[in-house]
């Protein structure tokens, strides 16, 4: 090959690789979306999601299923504002369906340790004297167990998984309230909550806030094993909500349970 016929071979190379790192640049974003849409739609561990810490959500949602009447068949213990409230179980499988509006998010209890007077109070309870104070280490020191006896948490919105779970652990701050007759606790073990005012209490534990979803199906799926390291679990659950998001109105499950959007302002108040 002569110098004359080189030129054209060398323009043909630089072209080329002009054509490859314009290809690549753009597939960039492609790629970048790709790892976006692979990231679970919730808010992260230390946001503040409708104004309130994870914490505090979780003193809403215990509150709200102590003075709601269970409903077995709803997927949801309650409706704040915008925010589902789906429920949990005491342990095994669990299913539910349930119709939401648009932009409407739902808050996931994975497993929460809960302590509260005057059930945990007393000599013999986990809050001799049944203070604040008491009641708080109770939750925090049974959470704080979890590594030693082994855990297991997972939760995915759609098949994509919530990275580290474990980091969404909060704790609530003191709240105090009222036992309804035929909330959860009280249908499950009356002997444990009968009905009339409660407090303090406090949680510990992992929940989940998952964004508004588009219209259409969806499935947000959670399980929890405590104590892997025995030979059979102390508490294994795992539940999975099929939420439709359709236009216009509640579905029935969130209109049969809808609460008041001021019940923080309540809870709140009840501080001390």
């Amino acid at each position: 090959m002569n110098h004359r016929d080189f030129k054209p071979a060398q323009r043909h190379i630089k072209l080329m690789g002009i054509l490859i790192a314009f290809l690549l640049a753009g597939t960039a974003p492609l790629a970048e979306g790709a790892r976006w849409r692979a990231t679970a739609p919730v808010f992260p561990p230390n946001s503040n999601p409708y104004g309130h810490t994870y914490g505090e959500w979780s003193a809403i949602y215990f509150d709200t299923e102590f003075r709601t009447v269970w409903d077995p068949e709803a997927c949801s213990s309650g409706r704040i504002g915008n925010v589902e409230l789906l429920q949990s179980n005491f342990g095994g499988p669990g299913m539910w369906e349930c119709e939401v509006p648009p932009g409407t998010a739902f808050l996931v209890n994975v497993v929460t340790a809960f302590f509260l007077c005057p059930t945990d109070c007393g000599p013999d309870g986990a809050a001799p004297n049944g203070t604040p104070e008491e009641i708080q280490a109770a939750a925090q020191d049974a959470i704080d167990s979890l590594p030693t006896i082994g855990y297991i948490l997972e939760c995915d919105i759609d098949g994509v998984p919530v990275q580290n779970v474990w980091s969404y652990r909060a704790q609530s701050p003191v709240f105090y309230g009222e036992i309804v007759e035929g909330c959860v606790f009280n249908a499950v073990a009356p002997e444990f909550f009968p009905p009339g005012p409660y407090g303090p209490a406090a949680t510990d534990g992992f929940m989940v806030m998952v964004q508004p979803l588009p219209e259409g199906e969806h499935e947000i799926h959670f399980r929890a094993v405590i104590g892997t390291s025995f030979p059979e679990p102390l508490f294994e659950t795992e539940v999975t909500h099929h939420v439709t998001v359709v236009p216009g109105g509640l579905g029935r499950d969130a209109d049969a349970l809808a609460v008041e959007p001021t019940t923080w302002g309540a809870i709140k108040a009840s501080y001390r």
